[in-house]
């Protein structure tokens, strides 16, 4: 059901019109793709990749140069028609080595980052994979941005199921209650 809304949402092209809406209403903001993108990534935490080519699309139309890694080769279905104007970094994230090499070749000051595991999000069987994901993964991803020496930015995403049952609206002050291996991870 989760990824059928995420269908239903892109094909109505809805990410792609709230993104835009809400990089112009934090326009004198600092960072304000960035923050569009986290609050975009807050409404819509989709395991599809739809907040992810929607912002590659955003960043490619005001002349960005963009780097995607991805596990398999090429540019994902969703962004090909934009194949010659991204560049794509084949690398696992669960692979420091494939990381290194990532932030090496892309020489980033800006790093996005919106990868995760979500997949079996309740099933506790499903902890150690996402810790190693969603946790670990991110922080060596992190660390090696930060070793190559040019990271100005690092933005990173978390998700809703990190606050459990609390009541809407979540707030970053508030605790964290996580009540799935997911929100845990």
């Amino acid at each position: 059901l989760f990824v059928f809304m995420g269908y239903l949402v892109e094909r109505a092209n809805l990410i792609e019109r709230l993104l835009k809406s809400l990089h112009l209403a934090t326009a004198r903001v600092p960072g304000s793709l960035a923050v569009a993108t986290i609050i975009t990534c807050a409404i819509f935490a989709t395991a599809t990749g739809i907040v992810g080519a929607v912002v590659t699309r955003q960043l490619v139309a005001m002349g960005a140069e963009v780097w995607i890694t991805t596990r398999r080769w090429g540019v994902p279905p969703r962004l090909s028609d934009l194949a010659a104007r991204v560049r794509v970094i084949r690398a696992d994230l669960n692979r420091r080595v494939a990381m290194r090499r990532a932030v090496r070749i892309a020489r980033a000051g800006i790093v996005i980052h919106l990868a995760g595991l979500a997949q079996g999000g309740a099933d506790p069987r499903r902890l150690e994979a996402m810790i190693r994901t969603n946790t670990d993964a991110t922080r060596h991803l992190l660390d090696e941005a930060l070793a190559g020496g040019r990271l100005r930015r690092f933005v990173f995403t978390g998700t809703s199921s990190e606050y459990g049952a609390a009541p809407i609206p979540f707030r970053e002050s508030q605790r964290l209650r996580p009540t799935t291996p997911y929100g845990v991870s």
